[in-house]
């Protein structure tokens, strides 16, 4: 039962994706619906509902997001690809939209390239260094609320909830593209409790740092997932007294997505992340 549901949730988030690549790929308005969300191609950009615009791209490159109120706009990250960039700033222009914030969710370079560009007067910028968890940031008539979301970038993350439609814009701490980075700036326990407290929160929809935008429970289960998965097989490789450098575990035994499986550098993060858990466990026991 336990093996059908894993299946069944593989399925989905493959469907995901594959609807949102084939509408950014083709111009074609094929649409996901993500409750009373509706996700489909705009203009380059993948809309959701009709106030959020993400320049998400099937390779994995920094997301970008833009929500939109009464004309005024939030952008999320200021990205790292100039393509996409421009994709952004041509839609803010074409539809009159005043930029009134922008939020970094952490200052890892593929997401501030372009702040300066982003970055007229009267632009007011946020990141983890002035926000507090819980903050409220208005945006038009609606409120975008900043959650602490250590685990990445010596914990120096946040993310971003867009509160009228219960989507959160993750950062770094949820990807979808490829396996997460365990130990990258941070340590793992804060990245598994961050993903706790947001499988906690039931989103709707999650806008990751890294990949398509999926439904809450799907990303937080393809993320979680390929953790536990990791988890018990550095388990047994100490049970069985196995050095921490011939301890290999491939990546298709942690992972059940071959977009993934096949994406560029997955092994190597696979292997830096065998050894944060196998030290994380080993400490644990001491």
């Amino acid at each position: 039962m336990k093996n059908k549901r894993s299946l069944a949730a593989g399925i989905i988030i493959l469907l995901a994706a594959a609807i949102a690549i084939y509408a950014l790929s083709t111009g074609k308005a094929a649409v996901n619906t993500f409750g009373k969300l509706k996700m489909e191609s705009k203009d380059g950009l993948l809309a959701i509902g009709d106030d959020v615009f993400v320049s998400a791209d099937p390779e994995g490159t920094v997301n970008m997001t833009l929500f939109v109120s009464q004309g005024k706009g939030t952008l999320i990250d200021a990205g790292f690809n100039e393509k996409q960039a421009k994709v952004l700033q041509d839609y803010i222009d074409k539809n009159k939209i005043e930029l009134q914030n922008i939020i970094i969710t952490h200052t890892h370079e593929d997401h501030i390239k372009y702040l300066e560009q982003f970055k007229k007067e009267g632009v007011e910028v946020f990141g983890p260094e002035n926000t507090e968890n819980g903050q409220v940031i208005v945006c038009g008539a609606d409120e975008l609320r900043i959650l602490d979301t250590p685990g990445h970038a010596s914990d120096n993350h946040i993310s971003v909830e867009i509160v009228k439609h219960g989507v959160l814009a993750a950062g770094d701490v949820v990807t979808t593209s490829f396996v997460p980075s365990m130990g990258y700036g941070s340590s793992t326990e804060a990245l598994i409790n961050t993903l706790e407290t947001i499988k906690g929160k039931k989103y709707a929809l999650i806008i990751p740092g890294h990949g398509m935008p999926m439904s809450g429970k799907a990303a937080i289960e393809l993320n979680l997932g390929y953790i536990e998965k990791l988890k018990k097989s550095v388990v047994k490789a100490l049970q069985e007294g196995t050095a921490v450098q011939k301890i290999d575990i491939p990546l298709q035994s942690v992972v059940d997505d071959d977009a993934i499986i096949s994406a560029k550098g997955a092994d190597a993060v696979n292997k830096n992340n065998i050894r944060e858990m196998y030290y994380l466990l080993k400490n644990a026991n001491k």
